[in-house]
């Protein structure tokens, strides 16, 4: 789970209004996140493809952003806002925590929803009196209300999601597949091999090979043609075991994953540097100019 959301860009918050309770009480179980005995609130992404996502369980913030003035109040936040969170008076010489600055007015504020990943402004609708939300678990139905509705624009991302084949994305990609098959390993005893090729249908077969005849030892029996046993004696790699992947990493290589799939299922299979590309682009207009 994550922590705070991070504080407002360009020095600290200042706290003049009281808003929603700041603590975020950690879940210990998936089975915890659930919306059958809770507040509800509901974000719509205007972003078709957001460039990140959290993931279920992760905690973000809602804070209220204004310009705090010595010679005015603050602004008049509505109850059902500061329910939902926090109000953040930033100082006029301080960075607009948005890419545009926030407005003018002794009453203006924007709101936003963000954790240590990213930073979404949003805008608070009034649900209809006729929508609820209706939750099933196993056999059960629970009819729940919508407390509050938000629309979120665009993502401010605070952290850079890795190129396709870069050294950052290749040692995820090592660390994963030695903690998936040494955690399998250690806790079933025998791992299948198509049982790590279908957990990782993106990796080439060759590195799935390479990492298992590392750790682990194959046995040619049984009926699905034999299975691995992790080799007597083996230990983790230290830059694997100390090394820990955080939720907003796994967030990071999910979001590489996700648009590598849409670029390929729109027919891009070879990505080129931008330099490049305007080097090639050059090339052309020489030629074109010979050629005339």
């Amino acid at each position: 789970l994550e922590g705070d959301g991070g504080a407002a860009a360009g020095g600290k918050e200042r706290r003049e209004i009281k808003g929603a309770e700041e603590k975020i009480q950690a879940l210990k179980h998936l089975r915890d996140v659930t919306a059958k005995d809770s507040k509800n609130l509901l974000v719509e992404h205007l972003e078709e493809t957001p460039p990140l996502m959290s993931n279920s369980g992760m905690a973000s913030r809602i804070k209220h952003y204004y310009r705090s003035k010595t010679d005015q109040p603050p602004p008049t936040i509505p109850a059902d806002a500061l329910a939902d969170g926090k109000p953040v008076g930033l100082d006029p010489q301080q960075e607009s925590p948005f890419f545009d600055d926030l407005p003018e007015g002794n009453q203006s504020y924007v709101s936003a929803l963000e954790n240590n990943m990213l930073r979404h402004p949003i805008a608070k609708h009034q649900p209809a009196e006729t929508d609820f939300l209706v939750i099933q678990k196993g056999d059960k139905y629970y009819l729940r209300p919508i407390n509050s509705i938000y629309c979120a624009g665009q993502c401010h991302p605070f952290l850079r999601v890795p190129a396709p084949n870069s050294k950052e994305r290749e040692k995820y990609q090592k660390r994963h597949l030695s903690n998936y098959i040494h955690g399998r390993l250690n806790k079933n005893g025998t791992l299948l091999r198509h049982e790590v090729f279908e957990e990782f249908s993106t990796t080439s077969e060759t590195a799935i090979r390479k990492q298992l005849k590392e750790c682990a030892q194959f046995i040619r029996e049984g009926s699905e043609g034999g299975h691995w046993i992790l080799k007597d004696g083996y230990k983790m790699p230290e830059d694997v075991a100390d090394e820990a992947d955080t939720p907003d990493m796994v967030c990071l290589h999910e979001s590489l994953q996700a648009g590598h799939m849409r670029l390929r299922n729109m027919g891009v299979k070879t990505l080129h540097r931008g330099d490049d590309v305007t080097a090639a682009v050059t090339e052309i207009t020489k030629d074109t100019k010979i050629d005339s």
